[in-house]
């Protein structure tokens, strides 16, 4: 966080927490109430802040901070964070890290039990913070609450926007429950949700810490929040909708709603959910062939639009290297076995068909349509004269033959018009298919590769062992009893051919053969039991932890 600006970070009384924000209630109702962390998100956000923050620092809960993380404003939301609201934290990010990063910043920088996550654009309601805390004060039995999140309403307060949200499977959309409906209390029961929207959420920290807190790969917003919940979900961790929890909301002030923007970016992030969570089985034989007929359905135009222009040319190999898990979006590197999949050379190539088809289009849009051309002379009357003696003719004969030609010309170019969308969907589905699997493979490659540095690394790891189990045995032969344990980085590794081996065990099956009361063997070889305990002491010296049911020399039972 180095490369970050902090200011106002005074406290505002002995015992009370940086950032208060509240004018302090007596002991017992702070101690019966958890400090909350809140963190705000800005980007220039100078038209809503204002609101934001003064909602924020009336709360009626009784502790709690604020802080609020820029990311490189051009506009005026640091000059007012600054003059009105002295006792809000704030961290400048030089600049643009997205929502989820910028999330992060300020959530790592708290240490409260609980955090909380409040859109700039968005004003809570004076009750807001307790409403959403109850679920994780209430007895829940085993169930372990770690997300809670708001009602969401339109700046008119009677329409709602988010009531809890649903995951659609196989395609990875998301809808809000009672989006643009009338709030009349339909939606005023508290119930668990596949997601709740970061727009305001309130979040266990044990939870952020199991989960690494937000994937800043959704860049620079959209589907952070599923994301989260979703790990949430399968880490053991409940998600609740608190209705009594209410927000008014602008809604995206940064992408208009339904606009390209909005859609590539939705898009763009669905897609690194899909390439994140889905096996090979839901990625292959669920989504894709449910991506490619809905690309063949009426969409919203901007929708279509985004989805073609991300899948012919947005989706190229950083963007896919941004959508594999271990990859920065901000730096992501191609690796090494996606570099063969030449995906710019034919996307330029599908991009020239695809303009040529567009200029062929545009000349017959352009000519479609005969219409007669008036005669021209510099001798007055002979414009007049020609066109009159046309005139006669085209009344009963030339005009209904241009009228067919005309017909004719419309519907080969509604035709001509139809097989390009059709072209440009076929193109988009095979460039998504091409994409997908590209993405897919680079991930295989990747833990492919991390698989076989893991082998080398245990190989290494047991040719060592051998070598001191080795050193071991040579000084358990010569009778030199418990030898101090060696330096196997002075000498060779132990290469044993089957031959030794055998004639090791023959020779020790002998030795153990004989009689108990029986004097010990010449050749001095030691037992089975004095190579295992060897060997035990050594893997515990040398191999790292021991694997499950791998008991100390002191604990066998009838070892063979």
């Amino acid at each position: 966080m180095s490369d970050n600006v902090r200011s106002n970070s005074n406290k505002d009384g002995p015992g009370l927490p940086t950032q208060q924000g509240v004018v302090p209630q007596p002991l017992s109702e702070r101690e019966s109430w958890p400090l909350v962390d809140i963190v705000v998100v800005s980007y220039n956000s100078a038209r809503y802040i204002g609101d934001c923050l003064r909602a924020l620092l009336g709360l009626d809960y009784p502790v709690f901070t604020v802080t609020l993380v820029d990311n490189a404003s051009t506009d005026d939301t640091i000059k007012i964070v600054e003059q009105d609201f002295p006792k809000v934290q704030l961290i400048r990010s030089p600049r643009n890290l997205g929502f989820a990063a910028a999330c992060n910043l300020g959530l790592r920088d708290g240490k409260a039990p609980h955090a909380a996550i409040v859109n700039p654009d968005a004003m809570v309601r004076f009750t807001w913070l307790k409403e959403a805390m109850r679920p994780f004060k209430g007895n829940r039995g085993s169930e372990r609450v770690g997300i809670v999140g708001s009602k969401i309403l339109y700046p008119n307060r009677a329409t709602i926007q988010h009531a809890g949200g649903i995951f659609g499977y196989p395609l990875a959309e998301t809808w809000h429950y009672g989006y643009g409906e009338e709030d009349h209390g339909q939606f005023d029961t508290p119930r668990q949700a596949d997601f709740v929207t970061g727009a305001a959420m309130v979040m266990d920290r044990r939870m952020l810490k199991e989960l690494n807190y937000f994937d800043s790969r959704f860049y620079p917003l959209f589907f952070e929040d599923v994301d989260i919940c979703f790990r949430a979900w399968n880490a053991g961790w409940a998600v609740i909708y608190e209705p009594r929890a209410v927000v008014i909301h602008h809604e995206s002030s940064t992408y208009q709603r339904n606009s390209q923007g909005y859609y590539r970016n939705y898009h763009l992030n669905r897609l690194r959910f899909v390439l994140k969570h889905y096996t090979h089985r839901q990625l292959f034989g669920d989504f894709v062939p449910a991506e490619a007929a809905r690309l063949r359905e009426e969409l919203d135009p901007n929708d279509r639009q985004a989805l073609l222009e991300l899948y012919s040319s947005a989706l190229t190999m950083e963007e896919q290297a941004a959508a594999r898990p271990g990859q920065r979006s901000d730096n992501a590197a191609v690796p090494g076995g996606f570099n063969s999949f030449d995906a710019q050379s034919g996307l330029q190539q599908e991009d020239e068909r695809r303009q040529q088809l567009k200029n062929t289009l545009r000349d017959v849009q352009a000519n479609w349509q005969v219409e007669e051309k008036p005669f021209a002379s510099n001798i007055p009357g002979v414009a007049w004269f020609r066109s009159f003696v046309v005139s006669l003719g085209s009344r009963w004969y030339v005009k209904q033959i241009l009228a067919q030609q005309v017909e004719f010309n419309a519907a080969v170019y509604r035709q001509l018009n139809e097989l390009s969308r059709q072209v440009q969907e076929l193109q988009a589905v095979g460039t998504m298919q091409s994409a997908v699997l590209g993405a897919r493979l680079g991930e295989i490659d990747e833990q492919v590769h991390a698989d076989l540095a893991r082998a080398v690394a245990r190989v290494s790891s047991l040719d060592k062992g051998l070598h001191n189990l080795q050193g071991q045995l040579e000084l358990l032969a010569s009778g030199a009893g418990s030898p101090p344990k060696r330096n196997n980085r002075s000498t060779g590794p132990l290469n044993p051919t089957l031959r030794d081996w055998r004639d090791l065990n023959a020779a020790l099956d002998e030795a153990n053969s004989r009689p108990a009361a029986a004097s010990p063997p010449p050749s001095g070889l030691p037992s089975h039991e004095e190579i295992d305990a060897a060997l035990l002491n050594i893997l515990d010296n040398e191999a790292g932890p021991r694997p499950p049911g791998t008991n100390r020399p002191d604990e066998q039972t009838n070892r063979r």
